[in-house]
């Protein structure tokens, strides 16, 4: 894998210095180079044991088309389609994280700044969009907030394993271990009363019915 990361960092370090000195032709061969090497970086690891591997393949496949549409500068038809397939890509990595599991609800409350900033960016683009991009440059600007925020919550490790008023979603996560320091955890169906042991347990969770 770290001969595609390598070919992913050259590639991009040879687009960066035809940007700079306006070799348009360069990027033809360059930018999806780099693209390529992440793709298989990804196909290395074989992401198809998983949907939620599953997702983020498809998420880098589209992220390589969307570079690829976008080489072209002054053809409209081409950089929206290269904004729908980054688009397309950052709902495919929405869903990965989704399906990866959230850590701590509460973290979806980092969408409260982000959110903020993606409205600020609108604003300030808004006067100098063209008509086809008032809707695009939107929901990219979305699409781009909502991942960041799942992608959050699917990584960031809870304040307290179990929180106040939630329950594990998974009928797996009664037996697994979790923290001694966990204020209200469940009681195993199988043990009642059993100890708690000292390992922190990984799961989603959604509040009981």
């Amino acid at each position: 894998m770290l001969t595609y990361l390598l070919i992913t960092v050259a590639g991009l370090a040879v687009v960066l210095a035809a940007e700079w000195r306006g070799l348009n032709g360069v990027q033809w061969i360059a930018k999806p180079l780099a693209s390529w090497g992440f793709v298989a970086a990804a196909f290395s690891l074989d992401p198809f044991a998983t949907p939620y591997g599953c997702w983020l393949f498809a998420g880098l496949l589209l992220s390589f088309a969307g570079d690829v549409l976008l080489i072209p500068k002054k053809t409209t038809v081409s950089f929206l389609l290269g904004l729908a397939a980054f688009l397309l890509a950052h709902v495919a990595y929405t869903v990965a994280f989704l399906i990866h599991g959230v850590l701590d609800p509460t973290t979806f409350l980092i969408a409260i700044p982000l959110l903020t900033l993606g409205v600020g960016v609108v604003r300030r683009l808004w006067p100098r969009l063209p008509g086809k991009f008032r809707v695009a440059v939107p929901l990219y600007v979305l699409a781009i907030t909502t991942m960041l925020v799942c992608a959050f919550a699917a990584t960031c490790p809870p304040a307290d394993p179990w929180p106040s008023g939630w329950a594990p979603c998974c009928s797996t996560c009664p037996t697994l271990p979790w923290p001694a320091t966990a204020s209200s955890p469940p009681v195993s169906p199988t043990a009642p009363g059993a100890s708690r042991p000292t390992t922190p347990a990984r799961c989603c969770w959604r509040r009981p019915s």
